[in-house]
């Protein structure tokens, strides 16, 4: 017997996404979880970022998104590559609470990385900085 369709899509769905992510030293974790503002790769991320914030604020629109891809390239060129990852929304736990546990992490796709990316290049300078 064949599988229904929604057993087939929801097969294939766990087929294209890890089923545990442990974030690593180069991922950039978005998120308000204090684990986000943290970690190791978001500080990292706040750097380039930042570096690359005045260009960003100065260029045409057309060249605003070379800038975004050029982040979201330099962050997945890094060894090992770094990965932009969220809390896993069917996850019922609590990412603080996982201390970087399998399961609480999903990566997000690229559209939505430069989306966060584009919106800290336009964050205003905070008395304290974070990525989430």
């Amino acid at each position: 017997m064949a599988p229904s369709s929604s057993n087939q899509a929801a097969g294939e769905e766990n087929h294209k996404r890890p089923s545990c992510i442990r974030p690593g030293t180069h991922d950039v974790l978005f998120g308000r979880e204090c684990i986000s503002a943290t970690h190791i790769g978001n500080i990292n991320f706040r750097a380039i970022v930042e570096s690359k914030k005045e260009e960003y604020l100065k260029a045409h629109v057309k060249d605003k998104k070379k800038i975004v891809l050029s982040i979201i390239r330099q962050i997945q060129s890094l060894n090992p590559p770094g990965r932009f990852l969220q809390h896993d929304p069917n996850f019922h736990g609590n990412a603080n609470n996982t201390l970087f546990g399998m399961a609480a992490w999903v990566i997000v796709d690229e559209d939505k990385a430069a989306a966060k990316v584009g919106h800290y290049l336009r964050e205003r300078k905070k008395e304290k900085d974070t990525v989430g």
